[in-house]
């Protein structure tokens, strides 16, 4: 029998869940949340009018020039939708379990695992899509000796040149937003190319030498902020072995993430609408002798502003 009507939030585990961070997961931080009141409403996107230089000079006694200093161009719209996964922790299982063991622990960790490496795709998914820059046109998308990773490729190729490839994209976004980009997304596959290119080793050379004895990149090159997600996933169908993919794939990202996402009229990359954070819920299932843990968040992603974003599709050949 299930008592899936006696819900109780475990404030033990959502704390434990709400802390509890993948350092090769950056959906967080290049798609920031914030909270909402409502699972569905819609928001503003105000236009580029003062991106316009005015006549601003007034003749004494004349009127001043008045003008449409802003306006809503568009209001789209969110919808948050529920992601929630569940396992059992049986009776036996707890009383069997010995230090340092927790089942309680272990399956709200797994689960959020689970839930974030979710997230981190869906994320990806979006914004390694050339769809997502349709309208801006925000992206290229490389192949054979253009690649960093072809044997072909040439580091000192003014228009192929890695370093000349992220001062385009920063060039794109700072020509349709005003603002440069502060964040380069180079995923773990990418990066361990782009570490090795000559031109990119001088200039780390110059930014911090321990950094070519470690095999890192810098937390910031070319003036941006570097995040490196690491994250793989299983792309085998069920029942068959395991196979790594790389969430990120191939592709990097340059884009201007705000600082502080949360304040109104905020121009930003993407952000992620929180209906509900993540907690934890139990009930008991009296018939399997088991409490019932269950992770779930309200949220859903959305590129605010794609013109705040670049990118390069197919960096590297996976």
């Amino acid at each position: 029998m299930s008592n899936r009507g006696t819900i109780h939030i475990d404030q033990a585990l959502t704390n434990f869940s709400l802390k509890h961070s993948n350092g090769a997961l950056i959906a967080d931080l290049i798609m920031p949340r914030i909270d909402v009141a409502k699972d569905s409403d819609a928001y503003f996107v105000y236009g580029r009018q003062d991106f316009r230089t005015t006549r601003d000079l007034r003749a004494e006694k004349a009127d001043t020039n008045f003008i449409d200093s802003w306006k809503i161009e568009s209001t789209p719209t969110y919808r948050c939708e529920e992601r929630a996964l569940a396992d059992l922790v049986s009776d036996r299982e707890r009383r069997n379990a010995d230090a340092p063991l927790a089942p309680d622990f272990d399956v709200a960790e797994n689960l959020t695992n689970m839930l974030m490496l979710n997230r981190e795709k869906r994320v990806a998914d979006i914004l390694c899509d050339t769809a997502t820059f349709a309208l801006s046109g925000n992206f290229i998308e490389l192949s054979g000796s253009r690649q960093w990773n072809d044997a072909s490729f040439d580091s000192d190729s003014k228009e192929d040149a890695i370093e000349s490839r992220i001062d385009a994209a920063k060039e794109a976004v700072r020509g349709s937003i005003g603002r440069e980009p502060n964040v380069v997304v180079i995923p773990a596959a990418v990066a361990k190319c782009v570490k090795r290119d000559p031109a990119v080793r001088e200039l780390i050379k110059y930014t911090d030498n321990t950094l070519l004895v470690n095999g890192d990149l810098p937390p910031a090159l070319w003036n941006l902020r570097v995040l490196i997600p690491g994250a793989v996933f299983d792309s085998a169908e069920e029942g068959q072995p395991f196979a790594a993919s790389d969430v990120w794939g191939g592709n990097v990202l340059v884009a201007y993430v705000a600082p502080n996402p949360r304040t109104p009229r905020t121009m930003t990359f993407g952000l992620t609408f929180q209906s509900q954070p993540r907690q934890v819920a139990k009930w008991r299932e009296d018939g399997r002798k088991s409490d019932a843990v269950e992770v779930s968040e309200i949220i859903v992603e959305k590129v605010v502003s794609e013109y705040c974003g670049y990118l390069i599709k197919d960096a590297v050949a996976m």
